[in-house]
């Protein structure tokens, strides 16, 4: 086997994470032809194809996802060492990647990061929203430093803690005959037409988690890509919405949406911090961690709270 290129093994990398040779060279600033020349070299010096056209598209070969796997780790380990030799001359530079459930992504980091680029002005935060399974994904690859997790999850390479206590509820446009009630029955509600997130999502799993526990499994009226887009088809007058009390809490302090009064839906699930538990805690990302639970405990919405810090065992 040739000596490995690190900078080929970055440009695969890329095109891994991409999936394609026309938007690497595009994140990259070179020609597709260059990273074409790469991918090939890297594949010589590995002595294994590494992609397969299917198309116009491409595919990794079993070597390939193997080498994307440990290239994002080299490459991680990377910026950790960068990030050790910068924490040595205190906060004052480093780099940090969060990975983020769309809850804790959308409405509860964003005041946290701009809070840290004023106290750190140095150090760059890189958030990406995706799903809970994606964050355990690439936080166990170590993609992530630190993860905020929709729900609480397992896996033995991570280190999960509670963060704050979220409530789940099902709101309506102020305009709705249910919005104007001061109780409503459960199977109102749900008579009429139940809107909520996609399969997959977290919020979606522990509302509905909270009515199998009550035996029920509900008839969905719609199922929609982001919160937004569930707000706004509750906004129409299309349905009852169950979203985060995070979600809604502007919109209900503005009164263009209710929380309903359903005393036999009290669903309450954990957000969560994930990292991994060989990767040693810097101070960058201590520092994260205090300014994230100091911030989400003044923020909490009514009926919430901020969970204690103790380690969820994994299994």
């Amino acid at each position: 086997m040739n000596t490995l290129n690190l900078h080929q093994l970055y440009v695969f990398c890329v095109v891994a994470r991409t999936g394609s040779f026309t938007r690497a060279a595009e994140e990259l600033y070179i020609g597709q032809p260059a990273v074409s020349q790469h991918v090939a070299a890297l594949e010589r010096a590995l002595g294994v194809p590494l992609v397969y056209r299917v198309g116009r598209g491409m595919r990794l070969t079993e070597a390939g996802r193997l080498a994307a796997d440990y290239g994002e780790r080299i490459f991680r380990l990377a910026e950790q060492l960068r990030a050790g030799i910068a924490d040595l001359k205190g906060l004052a530079a480093g780099r940090l990647v969060v990975g983020a459930g769309q809850t804790p992504g959308d409405y509860l980091l964003p005041a946290v990061l701009g809070e840290f680029r004023r106290r750190y002005p140095g150090i760059a935060v890189e958030l990406e929203i995706a799903d809970t399974r994606r964050v355990v994904e690439w936080l166990v690859r170590h993609v992530y430093d630190l993860g905020f997790l929709g729900d609480e999850a397992t896996h033995p390479d991570l280190e999960v803690e509670p963060f704050a206590e979220d409530r789940i509820v099902l709101f309506t446009a102020a305009t709705h005959p249910l919005a104007a009630r001061e109780q409503v029955a459960l199977a109102e509600a749900l008579a009429a037409g139940l809107i909520v997130r996609e399969p997959g999502s977290a919020t979606r799993a522990a509302g509905e988690r909270c009515l199998a526990a009550r035996g029920i499994t509900p008839s969905i009226s719609m199922e929609l890509g982001s919160n937004e887009a569930v707000k706004r088809a509750v906004l129409a007058g299309l349905g009852v919405g169950m979203l985060s009390a995070y979600a809604v809490e502007v919109e209900t302090a503005t009164g263009v949406l209710r929380p309903l009064p359903v005393p036999e839906f009290d669903c309450r699930r954990t957000l969560c911090i994930a990292r991994h538990r060989a990767t040693p805690l810097t101070p960058v990302q201590a520092a994260f961690l205090d300014l994230a639970r100091e911030m989400v405990t003044r923020r909490a919405p009514s009926g919430t709270s901020v969970a204690s810090s103790r380690p969820i065992p994994h299994r």
